[in-house]
């Protein structure tokens, strides 16, 4: 699993799915209600830009985490649901 926390497991509302490509240079999650995602460290894309997609306006925001030893935390901007993704920078 990529989440490390699945509040969906509670509550079926706030489940956060994630998918990635048989790559691995996309990670993308949808987040329904919480604040914040903890995603594992190594399933993240090598060097990813990352951003949240607001789905309820269009608008995307640079997304900033904050990085343990071995996961990485995302805030989302604000209240509501967000898709977060994870694509690794072209060179």
């Amino acid at each position: 699993a990529v989440v490390v926390t699945q509040p969906g497991a509670q509550d079926p509302r706030r489940f956060i799915a994630a998918a990635r490509s048989d790559k691995k240079d996309l990670l993308v999650l949808y987040v329904p209600e919480d604040r914040t995602v903890e995603v594992k460290l190594d399933l993240l894309p090598p060097s990813p830009n990352v951003s949240w997609y607001n789905p309820r306006t269009g608008e995307t925001n640079t997304a900033v985490g904050v990085v343990t030893t071995s996961t990485v935390q995302f805030p989302t901007p604000s209240e509501g649901d967000w898709i977060l993704q994870l694509v690794t920078q072209k060179k």
